[in-house]
């Protein structure tokens, strides 16, 4: 599809300034360095909402067995079994309330700051489900706003909110003002993680894109989180840590220019040419013929402002949506079901998060080769189909006594978390390739905010799980087989170039053209 859609010119441009080359190379290392940032935000909220091991409500005076009172100064952690000192009890029997809380020699998080437990230990999770929202939010308003403005200001804007807030939440005197701070935290995590792949996508050809967002960076950033935070301990100062790391990311509006694609889309062509010539001198290249490339796709109308509802002003993009929100659905639901379950495993949880997103490593790299082996759909179709075995044979195992309950159980809700990671790769990568530049972060926003919607069910599935064994598996079995039924109707995109506006909705028998993704 060339000409007016604007199709082959702009992946055209692309391979004479020298297809995966330095600039690529350099542009992918520093989004994936600052989403670093992100990754440290998102797993900070699970070490801080962390409750102690032991601790103890200390009353105002302490009797003990023979009647003599007892060292009232000492901690209860060294006297743990004084008549003062009620472990895990929020009110003790013939005792007015609480003195005060004390806590074991756990590290320093926001429970055992503030004082979150009895009467208020919905604090914690609340203050989860707010940072939950703010990314949702970020999902949303991040779309409209790269389509609308582009996607370099949205991106560095998403550094600046994290800078602040965490600065913030690092200074917070109450929970209150913490829980404020979380929100915008995940405002800003909403608006980086809705732009940052569309962003490298459009400066990468169909082969290099399962890479360049397939990448493990995610999975080594919260490994990295691990240690540093095994190091640090208070989440005051790893609240610090993550505002600081952000500071040197401003460094990169230097380098990162904005999207060409997105200044062709809305008829920029000088600022367009500018940025193609910045490339290509990175890479050391000698294009030809750029001013009739980008002649060729001058005749491009700019988009609406709308951009959001473009999405079900037709019928094609309408389809498009509703088969790809149940794929979407299904990542934050099985992702954020499993990972809740996971934390309450024994054992270190510094350890616990730096083995579970070590052992996805090796995935992201099998995923990234499958997906351009044997295509996006394909590959989407494989990891469901495996996902709904294994969950379906967990919930069973889960919903019948057997002497291997335990090990059977941890195994196949591995396999789950293994093959759900797997996912996100070719599900994003044909997402981007589907929605045409003019709309690309609208849609990508729309089908994230589904996913954050997922992810607020899947903890309540674990939470039901304790009444109706197996629930959560069962569930992700289901929504696996939706999915599969769903990405039979999608069409492959392997190998397909990106369309930077609707033009090719109009065309003729677009539905059976052969670069058309609907």
């Amino acid at each position: 599809m060339e000409g007016k859609s604007g199709v082959v010119g702009a992946d055209k441009i692309i391979e004479e300034i020298g297809g995966c080359g330095r600039f690529q190379w350099r542009m992918s290392a520093l989004i994936h360095s600052m989403k670093t940032v992100v990754a440290f935000c998102l797993v900070a909220s699970v070490l801080m909402s962390k409750k102690p091991a032991a601790w103890w409500c200390r009353t105002s005076y302490d009797v003990n067995a023979t009647g003599s009172v007892g060292d009232a100064t000492a901690s209860c952690a060294s006297q743990p079994n004084a008549t003062n000192c009620f472990l895990k009890t929020c009110r003790p029997r013939n005792v007015s309330g609480c003195e005060a809380y004390e806590y074991d020699n756990s590290p320093s998080t926001l429970v055992t700051e503030f004082d979150l437990l009895c009467d208020l230990s919905w604090v914690p999770s609340t203050i989860m489900s707010i940072q939950l929202g703010g990314v949702l939010l970020g999902n949303f308003v991040g779309g409209l706003f790269a389509d609308m403005f582009g996607r370099k200001p949205v991106l560095f804007a998403s550094m600046f909110i994290l800078t602040i807030s965490n600065l913030v939440g690092y200074l917070a005197g109450s929970w209150v003002l913490m829980a404020a701070s979380r929100m915008f935290v995940g405002l800003g995590c909403g608006l980086f993680l809705n732009t940052q792949n569309s962003y490298l996508c459009e400066f990468t050809l169909a082969q290099y894109r399962p890479l360049a967002i397939g990448f493990p960076s995610w999975p080594i950033q919260n490994c990295l989180f691990a240690l540093l935070a095994w190091l640090l301990k208070d989440w005051r100062y790893i609240q610090l840590m993550v505002s600081l790391a952000c500071l040197p990311t401003f460094l990169a509006w230097w380098w990162i220019p904005e999207s060409f694609r997105w200044y062709i889309a809305h008829d920029k062509q000088h600022q367009a040419m500018a940025v193609v010539k910045q490339v290509s001198k990175f890479n050391k290249t000698a294009p030809r013929d750029l001013d009739l490339l980008l002649t060729a796709s001058k005749q491009l109308k700019p988009p609406n402002k709308s951009a959001f509802l473009d999405l079900f002003r037709s019928t094609q993009l309408l389809r498009l949506t509703v088969l790809l929100a149940s794929n979407w659905f299904a990542l934050g639901l099985i992702q954020y079901g499993i990972n809740y379950g996971i934390q309450g495993l024994s054992g270190s949880i510094y350890l616990n998060i730096f083995l579970f997103n070590l052992a996805t490593v090796p995935t992201k790299f099998v995923t990234v080769w499958l997906t351009n082996r044997l295509g996006r759909r394909l590959s989407t179709i494989v990891i469901f189909v495996l996902i709904f075995i294994a969950g379906l044979a967990c919930g069973i195992i889960q919903s019948i006594e057997t002497p291997y309950k335990g090990g059977l159980t941890n195994g196949f809700s591995m396999a789950v978390y293994f093959c759900i990671g797997a996912a996100w790769g070719p599900i994003q990568t044909m997402t981007i390739e589907l929605y045409p530049t003019v709309i690309r972060t609208s849609g990508f926003g729309c089908l994230n905010v589904l996913s954050r919607v997922g992810a607020m069910i899947g903890p309540q599935l674990v939470f039901l799980d304790k009444f109706a064994p197996g629930l959560l598996y069962y569930w992700c079995a289901g929504i696996s087989v939706v999915c599969v039924i769903c990405q039979l109707f999608l069409p492959e995109t392997k190998n397909a170039a990106l369309n930077d506006n609707m033009d090719y909705l109009k065309e003729k028998g677009a539905g059976k053209a052969k670069n058309n993704p609907i």
